[in-house]
């Protein structure tokens, strides 16, 4: 299909240009017979769903501390990818799949986010199609489950519901069909995190709260903003993890 071609190319040359220690790095492009193939860094360890499945299975409660350290290089990713210009002019990267399973982290603690090959940029030849849905629902922003336009806010919010499952090993929006999920989305209908988790740090709570919040407008505006949140209390309430 020449248009997903096109697309393919197009976002493998934004996705190139994004060279961060955080971002799985894309290293070439190529053509085998008509197939078109990407050449991408290996990231040698799990991804977090496999990690965190793995520790429900253990009866293990994944560290609050670990969940807020994991936030925080997801975070400093999409500060830099978000920023991304060429020429002076912002090229409007978003992530689209902030999910678990794009978050790989390496036998040696390193925390990379992965697939920007969705994102989408207004410079892109190929606009997706209006109303066309990408990225997992259980980690969409309301504006993406209605295939409104988006914009970093949504990254946000998604990160928002990565946090909200690594503090309670439970879905935000859980619901029986996926459907029934979708529309939960779409109303950020999110069952409040405090219910989910009694005893939860008050100061998580309203970090995962305010990035949830259905009108973009009352969302932390950029991942940086988040970023010195979640920082703050990593700092204050919890002994400092990192990648060690």
């Amino acid at each position: 299909d020449p248009q997903f071609r096109n697309m393919f190319i197009d976002e493998a040359h934004i996705s190139m240009s994004l060279q961060h220690s955080n971002i799985v790095q894309v290293l070439d492009l190529g053509v085998a017979g008509s197939r078109f193939f990407l050449v991408m860094e290996l990231v040698d360890g799990w991804d977090l769903e496999r990690i965190l499945q793995r520790a429900h299975g253990a009866g293990v409660v994944f560290p609050p501390a670990l969940a807020l350290y994991v936030v925080t290089v997801v975070c400093r990713a999409l500060a830099y990818a978000h920023a991304k210009s060429r020429g002076g002019k912002p090229l409007g990267i978003v992530h689209r799949d902030i999910s678990p399973n794009n978050v790989l982290i390496s036998e040696q603690g390193e925390i990379k986010l992965a697939d920007f090959g969705i994102a989408k940029a207004q410079r892109k030849r190929e606009q997706t199609a209006a109303g066309v849905i990408k990225g997992k629902v259980a980690y969409m922003s309301p504006e993406q489950a209605t295939g409104t336009a988006i914009d970093k806010r949504s990254d946000v919010f998604s990160v928002g519901s990565l946090l909200y499952r690594m503090m309670t090993n439970a879905l935000p929006f859980d619901a029986p069909t996926d459907l029934e999920q979708l529309l939960r989305v779409q109303k950020a209908d999110v069952t409040p995190i405090e219910k989910v988790k009694p005893g939860l740090s008050p100061a998580v709570a309203a970090i995962v709260t305010r990035a949830m919040r259905l009108a973009p407008a009352e969302r932390y505006q950029t991942a940086d903003e988040m970023l010195a949140d979640v920082e703050r209390v990593l700092r204050t309430d919890f002994q400092s993890a990192g990648q060690t």
